[in-house]
């Protein structure tokens, strides 16, 4: 451990750290006005200040120095207190200290208190080297997201999509690909987890959509196969609730299979709910292949103004009076916005304003298809 003191002429402090039985210590002392620049120089893993033995309150203008530097701030400070000076207490708090002594400064009573600081350095850098590794799995997560979203080969304007993550990264995934015989087919994916472990599935299920999707194959065949490959895949306790629609070409009718995410929502052009579509499957990954039916709903879309789907984390939302968002809600604010041209904007001022300022508890995903008179909106 390498310790560098702050303390007057006399290196008492530095003599004493010198008497313990310690083989990998190394003590090094410095005046208060070199401190700065001795801890830059030496990258101590300890700073101990003498703040009773230094004059005219030094010893705590240096810790606020230190404190203050970039290049220092992390290390850990240590001030020595004189016996019964209570105006102290209010210096020690203000310089950003990490820990203080009193007399007597014994060999024992210092040996202990190193001791403190190193079990707490240790579990320092532990919280380190798990932040950098969660941050590390973060970009990896967000890298294989964006890249499953890039397989898209064209924009769609009639599709929107809107999520907020309950953390760094959201686990949620929506994509969408046109058949060779113009149906527009879409996948919205809520995985169990979040980061890294959502990746996991998404990878399969979207290779599956997208592939299956470009050679035109039914919704039916598309959720089996995403099935497959999810129970074979993913552990048990992992899965993933999904939509997944399909829009003829002439766009007079949608098919839909919902496993275990909120009803898909058909409003009118005036904005009242018309329709809907609730969850009659189990979410992807739980069945076995040979026990899946893969249900589907045909709808006809005449007369709808918009389809609203998304996931579970934007119905059981709460705010900071513990209100859950809730369906009545997502239809009131579809109300209140249709015919705007803006319908998910509409919805996620209303989200947010929901929240006024505090994080979801869940990720939230919100998609919205727009339709006018012959067709879809685009």
């Amino acid at each position: 451990m390498n310790i560098l003191v702050v303390e007057n002429e006399t290196g008492a402090m530095a003599a004493l750290l010198g008497k313990l039985s310690d083989p990998d210590l190394i003590v090094s002392s410095s005046p208060a006005e070199d401190a700065v620049a001795q801890a830059k120089d030496k990258r101590p893993d300890l700073v101990i200040v003498d703040a009773a033995g230094l004059p005219k309150k030094s010893g705590y203008k240096v810790c606020r120095k230190f404190k203050l530097e970039d290049q220092t701030g992390r290390i850990p400070v240590l001030l020595l207190l004189a016996v019964g000076d209570h105006a102290a207490w209010k210096e020690l708090i203000e310089s950003g200290a990490d820990d203080f002594m009193l007399p007597p400064f014994d060999e024992d009573a210092l040996q202990a208190k190193l001791n403190l600081l190193q079990r707490q350095q240790a579990t320092h850098h532990h919280l380190l080297r798990s932040h950098a590794h969660i941050e590390q799995e973060i970009r990896l997560s967000r890298h294989m997201f964006e890249a499953i979203t890039k397989r898209q080969r064209e924009q769609v304007e009639y599709l929107e999509y809107w999520s907020l993550a309950a953390g760094r990264f959201s686990g949620d995934l929506f994509i969408y690909e046109r058949t060779p015989d113009g149906r527009l087919h879409a996948f919205v994916a809520d995985f169990t987890g979040h980061g890294l472990s959502a990746a996991v599935g998404a990878l399969p299920a979207s290779d599956a959509f997208f592939a299956m999707s470009r050679k035109g194959l039914s919704l039916r065949e598309i959720v089996t196969e995403i099935n497959r490959k999810l129970y074979e895949l993913l552990p048990t306790g992992m899965f993933c609730a999904a939509t997944l629609l399909s829009i003829n070409k002439d766009h007079s009718a949608v098919e839909i299979w919902n496993g275990g995410v909120p009803a898909v929502l058909m409003f009118d052009r005036a904005g009242s709910l018309k329709y809907r579509a609730d969850s009659s499957n189990l979410p992807l990954g739980i069945l076995p292949p040979e026990e899946l039916f893969a249900q589907t709903a045909v709808h006809e879309l005449a007369g709808i103004g918009s389809l609203v789907v998304c996931s579970d984390g934007l119905i059981e939302a709460h705010n900071a009076q513990a209100e859950m968002y809730g369906e009545t809600r997502l239809i009131d604010a579809v109300g209140h916005g249709s015919g705007s041209g803006a319908l998910l904007n509409g919805i996620r001022g209303d989200v947010l304003e929901f929240f006024d300022g505090i994080e979801p508890h869940d990720d939230i995903s919100l998609v919205v298809i727009e339709m006018q008179e012959g067709g879809v909106h685009g």
